[in-house]
Formats: structure tokens, sequence, C-alpha cells
């Protein structure tokens, strides 16, 4: 990504051990799936293949995130990113979503896509036998990364990824997008960037509704 890329070639993509547990990943599953099944709609930018929710809009588990749960993926990206993140306390969440795919209603991916972040965290909420395919893919590694429920796939938001195809059954993530307290150039040109692409789906929802 350039000379003046924050990040190690070495740390493009780093699998964890769990940092959360199947009861804590059915807990956060369960009230999203609620909040969809109440009628509420997405502002997210791909949702033509997918359904989403927003972070903040499920009370509990915000709550839990801030009680603790964030801390263990703020001290994970600063481990595994030790050349980009100075501490795990300059890491804050700018964006949060529950993201569902469904087969059998063919809602199966993401497109490829940039993130406007610094570093994105995926965390399965589903266990591996619920669902065929999936995963994250990453282009410059051709192939799709998948792991168990409760574990993190990381990587700088920058690199092109996609939301993997699954072939049957149902797929939860948990997608935080983190950012740094002390943002480069770059950083901010993204973030920009995603706002405006927020604000335009927001928009599109808002006249939707009308």
């Amino acid at each position: 990504m350039g000379a003046a890329c924050p990040f190690d070639s070495d740390e493009l993509v780093v699998a964890s051990d769990p940092i959360f547990s199947a009861s804590e990943c059915r807990a956060v599953r369960n009230e999203a799936a609620a909040h969809i099944d109440s009628g509420a709609q997405s502002s997210f930018t791909m949702t033509a293949t997918n359904r989403d929710v927003a972070v903040h809009e499920l009370e509990e588990t915000l709550a839990w995130l801030n009680a603790g749960a964030l801390a263990r993926v703020t001290s994970l990206a600063a481990e595994v990113f030790p050349s980009a993140v100075d501490s795990a306390t300059a890491l804050w969440v700018y964006r949060g979503l529950v993201v569902n795919y469904d087969a059998t209603a063919g809602l199966t991916h993401q497109p490829i896509h940039r993130d406007g972040a610094f570093i994105s965290c995926v965390v399965p909420l589903s266990a591996r036998a619920e669902y065929s395919g999936g995963g994250t893919y990453i282009e410059p590694l051709g192939r799709a990364l998948t792991v168990e429920q409760g574990c993190a796939v990381m990587h700088p938001s920058a690199v092109r990824h996609a939301g993997h195809r699954i072939s049957s059954g149902v797929r939860w993530v948990l997608v935080l997008f983190l950012n740094s307290v002390t943002m480069r150039f770059g950083e901010h040109g993204r973030r920009f960037r995603a706002r405006a692409q927020e604000c335009c789906a927001a928009l599109r929802l808002d006249r939707d509704l009308e």
C-alpha cells in the first residue's frame, strides 16, 4: 500500500483464537435478529445482498462492548499490528454492524470493497456447522479466510476484501471498524469518503420511506 503505509508487509491479515464465547455471540445475534424482525431498515451502503443492523441500535450489545468486550478487540489489534497501533486505548469504533447472510433468502455475500477505517475486525457469530462457504475474502491473498465462531479476522481497512458467498445456511458476523485517535492524512481521506457514502445511503433510505 505504499511506503507511507503504517502496516508492515507481514501484517496483512491475522486470525486469532476466540475472543468472544459462544454465549456472547448468541446474545449479540439474538438481539440483532429481533431488531430485524421488528422491521428496522439499514442505512448502510451495501444491503442488496445481505441484512445488517448498526451496533448503536442494539442497546444490550452496545453495553456489552462498552463493559469490556471492546477492550478485547482493541488489545488484539495492538498486539497483532504493533507497527501501526501504539496503544489499544488509542483505538475507537466509528461504526459497528451485525451482518446477516441467509442463503434461502438470496442474501449470500458482500461485493469486493474497501472500508473507510483504519482496521477492520470481523467476528463470526454463527458456528461453522450452520452454513457452507462464507468467510472474509482477501483480494491480495486470492482466497477467503474462514474462522470459528467467536474468533476474529483483522486486516487493514484499505485492503480490498469481501464477504465471501455462502452456499447454504445462515451466517451472522459482527463487524467493527476501528480508527485511531491520531489519524494520518490517508485515514482522514478514507473517513471523509465513508461518511459521504453513509449520508448518501441515509438519503436514499429516507426517500424510500416517503
